[in-house]
């Protein structure tokens, strides 16, 4: 895991050394930078986030730049003992057991803190490394993550059985128990506290109810303008999960009042057909 924060507004993408990944943060006291959030080189998070409400985006929003991390996404998983909660969050480091399969004993690895942060009298943190130990004596792997608030990281969760989740590696899978130490946050809990957007090509997809007739969206939604939506709750059909929404005029973040209050309904896929999802998160909010 790589990151890093860039103060003074300045979003600059690089490329870490190939052996190494740390993380610096220089914050003031209480560590909001309102700086980008720099993770294995993509773009995350803009400004604090704003819950339930959606904004679309038709390609010109930096997080459409890593929208493939999300490919299959079925929500992330809280290390508080590995990531922390937040940014320069303080925790006693303890690895996480990887396991080959959903139910199964065999062990294939572990994540492991190799540095924690180091906390300055001055504020701020630096120094975070996280990686993926593989049995049999591999090379450490970075471990993949996406921002699930501000400041917040989670390792990104593909599927689920019993107690175990299954985490996507830079190379391949692995199984995790959940717990005190690895807590499941669920795609529809994070996008129903998050200002959202719509993925280019979304309002194709949206349906009068889960897996029914197309649904006709206001102009706002078909690449004309913003538009605000607020997540009204979740269904399974047929194996793939459908989000329900309700649609306004405008975004929490637009400085004109709306011009109506009509609202409307439909449903949406979470993934497209290429396991993309259909809609995302701004973990920073506007």
């Amino acid at each position: 895991m790589s990151f890093a924060w860039h103060l003074g507004g300045t979003r600059r993408l690089h490329s870490p050394p190939a052996q190494t990944a740390t993380a610096a943060v220089a914050c003031p006291a209480l560590r909001r930078c309102g700086a980008a959030l720099l993770l294995s080189g993509a773009l995350l998070g803009l400004a604090p986030a704003v819950k339930g409400q959606v904004t679309q985006s038709e390609g010109h929003d930096p997080q459409t730049h890593f929208l493939s991390e999300a490919r299959g996404v079925m929500g992330l998983l809280v290390l508080p003992r590995v990531l922390g909660e937040s940014a320069c969050d303080r925790f006693e480091p303890t690895p996480l057991t990887l396991f080959a399969t959903a139910t199964g004993p065999q062990r294939v690895g572990q994540v492991l803190v190799r540095k924690p942060w180091m906390h300055s009298s001055l504020g701020g943190c630096e120094g975070l490394d996280v990686k993926v130990a593989l049995d049999g004596g591999a090379a450490d792997q970075e471990l993949p993550t996406m921002e699930r608030g501000y400041e917040s990281l989670g390792a990104i969760v593909l599927g689920r059985q019993g107690r175990r989740v299954q985490i996507r590696l830079s190379q391949g899978t692995a199984w995790v128990d959940t717990g005190p130490l690895a807590r499941f946050e669920p795609v529809h809990e994070l996008l129903g506290r998050q200002l959202l957007f719509l993925v280019p090509g979304a309002p194709r997809a949206a349906r009068v109810s889960p897996g029914g007739a197309a649904a006709r969206l206001p102009a706002a939604f078909t690449g004309n303008g913003d538009a605000e939506l607020q997540l009204q709750g979740h269904r399974w059909h047929k194996g793939r999960l459908w989000l329900h929404f309700q649609t306004a005029p405008n975004t929490p973040c637009d400085a004109v009042p709306p011009t109506t209050t009509r609202r409307l309904s439909f449903w949406l896929p979470l993934h497209a057909d290429n396991g993309l999802p259909n809609v995302w998160y701004h973990a920073r909010g506007c």
